[in-house]
């Protein structure tokens, strides 16, 4: 993060604000393509776009939780009793 001139600090802390507005964003455009598609299509094209979504969601989702689990990256040492994570970089 060389390029911002950043320290480690707020370079964590600009990803951190990158990932939530990419899951703002993400949500905020499928629940607007999903209302267009609910009116101006048939149910089933509407079902089948939450299908799709929600396909979306689980893969984000298994893959952070691949990550966290996975050996290879070490990170289930970091986990705290609460269920956040300490990762000493």
């Amino acid at each position: 993060m060389r390029a911002g001139n950043l320290d480690l600090e707020g370079a964590t802390q600009s990803v951190i604000q990158d990932i939530y507005k990419c899951i703002q964003e993400f949500d905020n455009n499928s629940s607007a393509i999903g209302a267009k598609v609910t009116i101006e299509q048939d149910p089933n094209a509407a079902s089948h776009f939450g299908r799709l979504i929600e396909a979306y969601q689980a893969i984000a989702t298994t893959v952070l939780d691949f990550s966290v689990q996975s050996p290879r990256y070490g990170l289930l040492k970091d986990r705290q009793e609460n269920g956040s994570f300490l990762v000493a970089l």
